[in-house]
């Protein structure tokens, strides 16, 4: 009997190095499962898109990789691009591994090597979730737009810890930094709305940065995007702010304006950062085009599909 082939893509870098300490290992496992493993390790930013297109161009059917959000991203990125169809797989040992926690998958990469190497041997379709698309880049999770793009920069520079820290410290550090309060005109579904920001985040999934339950009612399969305005604040409502959106009670907050949108455009009147995923795409962004491609993706699980059966 033949074995399904798996092209597994490994971020060595990623969850503070503990993909290279767990890449044999996955492998191991994944081949005990009965897959034909074929590994790549990225080396910079940007090779797993590289590396995951060409192995969608090449014909290659299922696609997993072992990383974070970051990681994620960048394989949605080569997929999309790819004329070919792929599903993909996701092995979190990531710092965040947002994606997962909503999209309903396996938390830890030894359950996500059992889902990935069920999945493939399935005959029967995947489940499929949304993508988001902002000028020409993709994204799963989330895009963030002011503050919580100036969080993910910070959160980038701590190499030495891990987890929620991170997040927690780049958030003092960005708040003791100061606030910008670009003014931005946001146009979705023939509305509009005009004020001074100090961040919007555009939702596929609802946790962002580990533990910021941005958007609590968010799915990556309903075919619409939830987005969170926070008009300027300072730093002290900031924090108070912050302590609502870990808690995913911030929706009611005057400060706050949410929406749902399947298109949106923005408009900054000075350069403000961007965010996608956990990654900076842009440091003095002024318009952005945001849109959904709804089912866009297919992912490499099992669970999520007998969870989706279930459901109807």
């Amino acid at each position: 009997m033949t074995r399904p082939n798996l092209h597994l893509i490994v971020n060595p870098c990623a969850g503070h190095r503990k993909a290279r300490a767990h890449a044999s290992d996955i492998e191991k496992r994944l081949t005990q499962l009965g897959l034909e493993v074929t590994l790549a390790h990225s080396k910079r930013r940007g090779d797993i898109s590289k590396l995951a297109r060409q192995a969608a161009d090449a014909g290659i059917r299922h696609i997993a990789v072992a990383g974070g959000d970051g990681s994620v991203c960048e394989a949605v990125n080569g997929l999309m691009r790819s004329p070919a169809e792929a599903a993909l797989g996701i092995l979190p040992v990531g710092t965040g591994n947002d994606f997962v926690k909503t999209a309903g998958l396996a938390r830890n990469w030894q359950d996500a090597c059992q889902d990935i190497a069920l999945a493939c041997k399935l005959d029967q379709p995947l489940s499929t979730v949304d993508v988001g698309v902002c000028n020409s880049h993709y994204f799963v999770n989330c895009l963030g737009i002011g503050l919580d793009a100036r969080i993910a920069m910070e959160a980038n520079k701590l190499k030495h810890f891990g987890g929620r820290t991170v997040y927690l410290i780049a958030l003092v550090k960005t708040l003791w930094q100061g606030i910008p309060h670009p003014r931005a005109k946001i146009e979705w579904d023939g509305k509009q709305l005009e004020q001074e920001i100090s961040l919007i985040t555009v939702c596929n999934g609802q946790v962002v940065g580990s533990l910021f339950r941005m958007a609590p009612r968010a799915r990556v399969d309903d075919g619409l995007l939830d987005v969170v305005v926070a008009r300027g604040v300072s730093r002290l409502e900031a924090l108070g702010l912050a302590h609502r959106v870990i808690n995913g009670t911030h929706e009611n907050l005057p400060q706050v304006t949410t929406l749902q949108a399947r298109q949106i455009t923005v408009h900054l009147d000075a350069p403000t950062p961007v965010e996608a995923d956990g990654e900076l795409i842009a440091e003095n962004a002024m318009a952005l085009d945001i849109k959904l491609i709804p089912a866009a993706l297919t992912l490499l699980s099992a669970a999520r599909l007998a969870n989706q059966t279930t459901k109807t």
